[in-house]
């Protein structure tokens, strides 16, 4: 585990015990009022809220764009390999949509949809991990003296591949807990086995299909060496090289319910912290309420 993992866990560890200490709805855009006053508050409320918030839209254009591999000729106008077109957007957008009345209607909605997704986000990570460990393993992958050895880059394109392939979008998830954590029954173990696990299996489960993707590369893609890689979906175009359709197919349904099941808790996630926010009167006025925390569920 590097560097990376163990800055999250620390994380995960101060966030766990505050999430216990303090189970308050919005709880990321609190702690720094509680700590360092209004001003702090004030600033680390609103860069968190808006960093959160940015997500939502993010996930829905990642679903509408993984949609465009579908083998539909409808689904191919919705990315041109750069941008989403029109119908594209208006997915997305309709997505957005979608994520909003799944968490205004009722929060156990909202959480058995959200528990349907993330078993499904389990399951098909395993299922690769297995089908393409044993479809074939090349163990000579990992060291390939003829393609520059391990880590032929070093570690810029580690940490370039972390920023710019939605690696550190998982990592993050560990906040949702901390802001839902004015609903939950029993924090005090609820929130650090929901905040700590949820770093730790993301990080089991990335190591484990970085190890299944570098030894599932099958020599023939590697006759130009990394550099030579050209794939568009990385895993699906894997199962594809070996023969595992159902595989395949499993891959590009995930790869839309994924994206969006991430939009569907963030979208809980920032209503809770816009709450978090009106409560230490740091949101417009006309926004403030006096009513209690949100029901729990």
């Amino acid at each position: 585990m590097d560097y990376r993992h163990h800055h999250h866990f620390a994380d995960g560890l101060t966030f766990a015990e505050l999430g216990a200490m303090f189970p308050e709805a919005g709880g990321m855009v609190r702690y720094g009022h509680f700590s360092h006053g209004s001003l702090v508050g004030y600033i680390s409320g609103w860069a968190n809220w808006i960093a959160i918030v940015s997500v939502i839209p993010v996930e829905a254009e990642a679903s509408a764009q993984y949609m465009s591999s579908w083998p539909f000729a409808w689904a191919h106008r919705l990315y041109d390999g750069q941008h989403l077109s029109v119908i594209g957007l208006s997915v997305a957008a309709v997505l957005v949509v979608i994520y909003f009345f799944l968490n205004y209607f009722t929060v156990q909605l909202f959480a058995r949809v959200n528990a349907t997704i993330t078993v499904f986000k389990f399951i098909v990570p395993t299922l690769t991990i297995i089908g393409i460990l044993f479809a074939g393993f090349n163990g000579h992958n990992f060291s390939a003296p003829e393609h520059g050895g391990f880590m032929p880059y070093g570690w810029s394109g580690v940490l370039t591949a972390i920023a710019t392939s939605g690696i550190v979008f998982a990592f993050n998830g560990f906040q949702s807990p901390i802001n839902l954590a004015g609903e939950a029954r029993n924090p005090q173990r609820s929130i650090p086995i929901a905040v700590i696990g949820s770093i730790l299996m993301a990080s089991v489960i990335y190591i484990c299909l970085q190890i299944t993707f570098i030894g599932g590369v099958t020599p023939k893609m590697l006759a130009h060496g990394w550099s030579g890689l050209n794939l568009n979906s990385p895993f699906a175009d894997l199962a594809i090289a070996w023969g595992i359709n159902w595989l395949v197919l499993l891959l590009f349904a995930d790869a839309f319910v994924s994206p969006s099941g991430t939009g569907i808790t963030y979208t809980a996630t920032t209503a809770r912290m816009v709450y978090g926010l009106e409560k230490k009167r740091l949101f417009p006025a006309r926004l403030r309420s006096d009513q209690s925390d949100c029901r729990r569920a």
